[in-house]
């Protein structure tokens, strides 16, 4: 059997303003007063990126307002200046993805003090507009008291740490009191949404490393992104700092207590490991791309061996031979060849001392933890470019493999291989202060192969069936499902 989902998404922005549709970038905001609180036109407003060291200047319009739309996520300063006042200046201010964020300017009259710097951080109560959300970076997904990156490579279960998130019955994520249904997921503004399930992919998501902010809308979320809620990552791009890091995390079971009814513990060795590593792009004696290209990598791998309780029911030999005492029959001479080949096959003898189901407390006579090893490798890497102050174009690329066995009662385990693939291709340009165009491509590919390690047709042929109707016949790796002549099912 073999599932493929692909959600392929086009974007092709033509925006007047600070108009964003599925887009990533925030926008600056604010209007330059003087002390007086009267509006000073005609100023000059710039920002700068602390970590790419990009350029942006506009000048406030009538009513002394400016606006920079279609900034990535980062630190920026910003200062203004007008003649006859003191140069302003805030030196640091975080924008998050999808955020608005104001910087009022107030302006002093040029005396001896030649520049006003504001040292405060800036506001991140959000001011201009009713959305309501939370965001992370990095640092704080990694050091909240989370324990899933022993556990998974997957970064949604760092979705535990908003209050605005719930899980329904099926374990599916919920936001604000809606269904799991309307909510939409996306890395870098390419949707990661489970098409078939109408929720969250698993696995198509980068490294919890690679990723520069978690950002949870909850309520009053944008109508461009069709959904009651939405959770967005944001991958990490390289600046002209170079920073790596390497990590493993390791649980195993030296601290657990022993199985429920077993006299042993289960056994659990959670490894993940990788690391990263990001700067300017640099060619000795041939290019320097800093404050110009920049390139941001990494890697993360996960072996997880542990396993899950069985405890059944199964005939006893005494049983297999006909003999039916234990529960209360007599002897059966005439067996059935089929029946004592699935019995033999695909049954298992019991492993504990229980003589009979008709005994209250006898509930089971045979118990395993069954290994379910599971390993996932994956890696990102994404590309920045700026053309000038005024055009920037970057592209991401994510793989990851993941391997997991699937527990079957009785059966052997499924072996489930998992391809994600996503890639992404932004452009973004500021034709002039009031027009701007980004364009944006993308896709996340979900490949999912479950193998199983049990024919079909050989299954039937090791029963001696051949006579029967089945529902499978064909060289299927699945486990038949037996219909007799009357068409009523008998196993499946």
């Amino acid at each position: 059997m073999r599932r493929e989902l692909v959600a392929i998404v086009v974007a092709l922005m033509c925006a007047v303003g600070p108009t964003t549709g599925q887009s990533t970038f925030g926008s600056i905001v604010g209007v330059v007063h003087d002390a007086s609180q009267g509006v000073v036109p005609g100023a000059s407003v710039q920002i700068k990126s602390l970590e790419d060291n990009s350029i942006r200047s506009t000048t406030a319009s009538a009513d002394g307002s400016f606006e920079f739309v279609n900034l990535k996520p980062g630190k920026y300063t910003l200062s203004a200046q007008a003649a006859g006042f003191a140069e302003f200046q805030v030196p640091s201010a975080e924008l998050n993805a999808r955020q608005t964020l104001r910087i009022d300017v107030t302006m002093t009259v040029e005396t001896q003090v030649q520049k006003i710097e504001v040292s405060e951080s800036v506001a991140v109560i959000n001011t201009e507009n009713g959305i309501i959300g939370d965001s992370k970076e990095t640092s704080e997904i990694s050091q909240l008291p989370m324990n899933f990156r022993a556990v998974s490579t997957s970064p949604l279960a760092a979705l535990q740490s908003s209050a605005n998130v719930q899980q329904d019955s099926q374990g599916n994520i919920a936001l604000g009191g809606a269904t799991a249904n309307m909510v939409g997921y996306s890395v870098d503004g390419i949707s990661t949404a489970n098409i078939f399930l109408s929720a969250a992919g698993a696995n198509p998501y980068p490294s919890s490393e690679g990723i520069a902010e978690l950002k949870v809308t909850a309520f009053n979320n944008n109508a461009e992104f069709s959904q009651v809620g939405d959770v967005t990552f944001t991958t990490k791009a390289g600046t002209n700092n170079i920073h790596g890091s390497l990590f493993e995390y390791l649980q195993n079971d030296a601290l657990d207590a022993t199985v429920l009814n077993f006299n042993v513990k289960a056994p659990k060795r959670f490894n993940t490991f990788g690391g990263s590593f990001g700067g300017p792009v640099r060619i000795p004696k041939l290019y320097n791309g800093k404050d110009k290209t920049f390139f941001f990598f990494d890697y993360e791998g996960n072996r997880k061996v542990t396993s899950q309780a069985e405890q059944y029911l199964v005939p006893t030999q005494a049983e297999r031979n006909g003999n039916l005492s234990d529960l209360g029959g007599g002897t059966i001479t005439n067996l059935n060849a089929s029946g004592l080949a699935l019995l033999k096959n695909y049954y298992p003898l019991p492993n504990l001392n229980c003589v009979t189901q008709l005994t209250p407390s006898c509930s089971f006579n045979f118990e395993k933890l069954q290994p379910i090893p599971s390993s996932t490798n994956g890696f990102d890497v994404r590309i920045d470019q700026a053309i000038g102050s005024k055009q920037q174009v970057y592209a991401r690329f994510n793989w990851k493999n993941v391997t997991a066995s699937v527990v079957n009662p009785l059966l052997p385990n499924d072996l489930d291989h998992e391809q994600d693939r996503s890639f992404l291709v932004s452009h973004n340009i500021s034709i002039r202060p009031t027009l701007l165009n980004e364009f944006r491509f993308g896709f996340t590919h979900t490949l999912l192969t479950p193998i199983f390690p049990i024919q079909g047709a050989a299954a039937i042929a090791q029963l001696g069936l051949q006579t029967w109707m089945f529902h499978t016949t064909r060289p299927t790796a699945a486990f038949p499902a037996l219909t007799s002549p009357m068409g009523r099912a008998l196993l499946r």
